[in-house]
């Protein structure tokens, strides 16, 4: 039940977006058996997780490209109010062409109808440290910020900010410590891409 909720859910969020850098939904409905099933179009580039996974370090221009285009989907959504909670690489598509597009909207809550619900939301290495530490009462666009500049760090490290062989280590790490600047890593990376990174990733949320 929660599946089917999931898919009808992004499915209508998609189509009152409607964005460019959005995953086009072709179509929704159910089998015979009552399941239901959504036709998305097909990406040829498969997703920026597998990319990182198979290729390491994304050149910084291409990094920066792929973060801005996702970024401005972001935006638009936004302005109108709705918030993904589940941005992070797995969740972006690449054409042919290496363009990104966003996907699973399927836990996207909008501003208007939250009810301080979903504060742990989210895929533990891309959540920020307010819906780690279970404080977000009230969800806007501030978490998928932090989560587009975990993003980015993984794309120009190879790696991601926050590591730790436990659950809980992890969300210690998340909510105390700073990530290492992506630059000790290379300092090829342009300072202004880390800088972005950083800020993405900055402790208060204000």
């Amino acid at each position: 039940a929660i599946a089917t909720q999931r898919i009808f859910l992004e499915a209508r969020t998609a189509a009152r977006l409607e964005h460019p850098g959005l995953v086009p939904i072709i179509e929704v409905g159910n089998l015979p058996d009552g399941q239901a099933y959504m036709v998305m179009r097909y990406f040829k580039g498969g997703t920026l997780a597998e990319r990182i996974k198979s290729g390491g370090p994304v050149p910084p221009n291409e990094a920066a490209a792929i973060v801005a285009r996702v970024a401005r989907t972001m935006g638009h959504a936004h302005r109108h109010h709705f918030f993904h909670r589940d941005l992070k690489p797995a969740n972006i598509l690449l054409d042919a062409d290496g363009l990104p597009y966003l996907c699973d909207f399927g836990m996207a809550v909008q501003e208007s109808t939250q009810r301080r619900r979903g504060a742990r939301a989210g895929t533990l290495p891309y959540m920020p440290p307010e819906a780690v530490a279970g404080e977000a009462t009230w969800l806007d666009g501030r978490g998928d910020v932090w989560s587009l500049g975990v993003t980015l760090y993984e794309l120009l490290t190879g790696g991601r900010p926050f590591q730790a062989n436990s659950q809980q280590e992890l969300q210690r790490e998340i909510i105390e410590r700073d990530p290492r600047p992506p630059r000790q890593f290379d300092e090829a990376i342009p300072a202004t891409l880390e800088s972005i990174a950083l800020k993405c990733m900055e402790k208060r949320p204000g």
